[in-house]
Formats: structure tokens, sequence, C-alpha cells
């Protein structure tokens, strides 16, 4: 694993190897700036290791093992719990919330069993996860328990079209995903009534993006559909890249960002 740092001219501060890295997908985790530290999860095919590194030099503040060394591309999820920091990381047949101060663990599960792609999400006092590979399973669990919290602390659980690569979004009350196959599904958070499934297009790489009250699923195809959360499914707005696109958007100062196989585009409304 290699990682660097850079100031906002170009100018290289650091650059340093905090461990081993071996997967046959390559690295997909984003880092994650926690006080004065840049935290990454270093799952793999070996000996994996969550490390956070002073975010200045680059030297490192703590590594913690990771006892089932498979590879999992979670991007771990920072929360305030019951006024404690919570670093959750998905994936290593576990779910497992740390202290992102020390790597110290609040607490952890046995299970799902297999590999994490998606990263977590929190709404309405919950952690959901997806889990799908090799066993597809959404589950919501109570964030603040201590040890092993498999058999109490699992809210609810969904195991009909879970995504395995797109991560899940929250909006409000409403928790929503879509498989890889295109299928989308609403779910109510607090109690995982789902309001509704349906079909949106075929294969889904990028993550959906929330904004305004909406969400934004973009396909592989680079059809990008905008559906309004609720009991009923409602579609905005359907456009096409006319590219192939595998990005997750990005909105920022009210511009989407759109990432495709041959250009980058921006799009903003009129002014």
């Amino acid at each position: 694993m290699l990682i660097a740092a850079y100031d906002l001219d170009g100018e290289r501060k650091w650059l340093v190897r905090p461990g081993d890295f071996a997967s046959v997908w390559g690295y997909s985790s984003c880092p994650v700036v926690f006080e004065n530290t840049v935290i990454l999860n270093g799952d793999h095919d070996g000996e994996a290791y969550i490390v956070a590194l002073q975010r200045k030099t680059g030297d490192v503040v703590w590594k913690v093992p990771r006892e089932n060394r498979i590879r999992s591309h979670c991007t771990p999820l920072i929360r305030n719990i019951d006024g404690a920091p919570h670093m959750f990381v998905t994936g290593s047949h576990s779910i497992v919330s740390y202290d992102p101060r020390d790597g110290s663990k609040h607490w952890f599960t046995k299970g799902p069993q297999g590999r994490a792609v998606a990263s977590p999400v929190m709404a309405k006092g919950l952690l959901f996860v997806s889990t799908a590979y090799p066993a597809r399973e959404m589950l919501a669990l109570r964030p603040n328990g201590r040890g092993d919290v498999t058999a109490t602390h699992v809210a609810w659980r969904c195991r009909q079209s879970a995504p395995y690569v797109p991560s899940p979004v929250a909006v409000g009350e409403y928790f929503l995903v879509v498989s890889d196959q295109g299928i989308a599904s609403c779910f109510d958070a607090a109690s995982g009534t789902r309001h509704w499934r349906e079909r949106i297009g075929k294969g889904h790489s990028a993550s959906p993006v929330t904004a305004g009250g909406l969400v934004y699923f973009l396909s592989d195809a680079g059809v990008a559909r905008v559906i309004r959360p609720g009991k009923e499914f409602q579609l905005v707005a359907e456009n096409a890249l006319e590219e192939r696109c595998y990005a997750s958007p990005a909105v920022s100062q009210g511009r989407i960002f759109l990432r495709g196989e041959r250009h980058l585009y921006c799009i903003a409304g009129s002014r």
C-alpha cells in the first residue's frame, strides 16, 4: 500500500508504505480523515490491518490486525455514539466498531461471512451495511453495544436484492439501495419494511448519491435516474450520457460531477 500527501499547490509532503496489500481487484477503499490522522482499510488476502497515519508526517499512529485476513473494500464510517467516536468497518467475516483514536474495539459481529465492497451509512440511529459476497444480505444494527453483539443488536435484515458493489444511501426516514443487476429498493429505515422494489436498468457499479431530497442512480450504461424517496416509486428524471460510467457521482455547490469512460461532466442549472 502506498499513500502520499500533497499540499494544494501540488507539492508532495510525504509518501509512506504502511503495509503490504495483495488483492486481485487492487485497492478500492477511500482514506478517511479523523482529527490529526488519516485512516486506511488494509483488508486483503494476507496480513490484513487497519492503520492510522499522522496527517502532517505520515508516521504510523496505530495499526491493528484484521483477524480473518480476507479482501474487502469498505470505506470506514466514523460517527459519534453516546459521546464517543466509533469507526465502523464491514467485511472480513464481520462488522466491527473501532475507536478511531487508538484502534481498540467497541463491538463486533460474527458474520456475515465473506467480504464487503459497499460502505456503511447511518440513519435513524441505526448503522446500515450491505455485505453481499458470497452471502447477499443487508443489515441494520443498533451501534451502541460492547463486545460480541451478533445476537443482540441486529434491528432488521433483508436478503433480497442486496447490493455488492454500490453503497446504500439514507434520506430522512428512508434507506435506498440498488443491486448490481439494477434492482432499486426503498425501505423504511427504522423498521426495514420495503416500500417498493423496481428495476431501473441493468448493471450498476456507481453508488447512489443524495441532494435536495432526491436520490441519483447512475447505471454502467451511463443513464442517470433521479428518484424521489417515498412509499411509492417516483421517477423524477432520466438522462443518458451516451458513454459508460462506473464512478459514483459527486455533488458540490449546486453541481453534479460525473466521470465517464471518456469525459468528465459538470452539470448545473441555469443562473
